[in-house]
C-alpha cells in the first residue's frame, strides 16, 4: 500500500510540475499547487483507508469473491477518479490558454 501511495504521489507531483510549466505559472505557484495536491491526496488516502478498514472489519464471512470485490474497489476507485479528472484538466487548460 505504501508503494502504491508513493507511486501515485510521484505521478501527481510530475503532473503538477508539467501543467504548471505549460500554463506558465511562477515557481512558487507550482510549489504551492504541489503541496495542495499532496495534501488532498493524503486526505483522500486516509478516507480510503478508513472505508476499507470499516468494510473489512464488519464483514464476518470473508470469501474469495468478497476479497476480490474489496480489492477491486480499493485499487479501482482511485484509478477511476484519476481518469475522470483528466477531461477536467484538459478543459481547464483550454480555458486558461
Amino acid at each position: 500500500m505504501l508503494m502504491r501511495w508513493l507511486a501515485l504521489a510521484a505521478a501527481l507531483i510530475l503532473v503538477v510540475i508539467v501543467w504548471g510549466q505549460r500554463l506558465n505559472l511562477a515557481t512558487r505557484w507550482i510549489v504551492g499547487l504541489a503541496i495542495a495536491v499532496l495534501a488532498l491526496h493524503f486526505v483522500l488516502g486516509i478516507i480510503n483507508l478508513g472505508v476499507m478498514n470499516v468494510w473489512l472489519s464488519i464483514d464476518h464471512t470473508k470469501t474469495r469473491a468478497t476479497n476480490a470485490i474489496y480489492a477491486g474497489i480499493y485499487f479501482g476507485l482511485p484509478t477511476l477518479l484519476l481518469l475522470l479528472t483528466a477531461p477536467l484538466m484538459l478543459s481547464a487548460a483550454r480555458i486558461l490558454r
